[in-house]
């Protein structure tokens, strides 16, 4: 699994998980790639979803 595929699994949305607490758990995700290499696809795909104000 390329690392892509592994950031685009942990954006998915959980069982049972609220809009509230996916938004907290992606945003995390993200905080923690903003210094590695988040791709602007990742990045639109999160404003997309709702997850982060872009």
């Amino acid at each position: 699994m390329t690392e892509q595929e592994r950031l685009r699994q942990q954006l998915q949305p959980r069982p049972g998980e609220t809009l509230e607490e996916r938004r907290q758990r992606v945003r995390a995700v993200i905080d923690a790639r903003l210094e590695d290499e988040l791709t602007t696809e990742d990045y639109d795909f999160a404003v997309r979803e709702g997850l982060i104000e872009g």
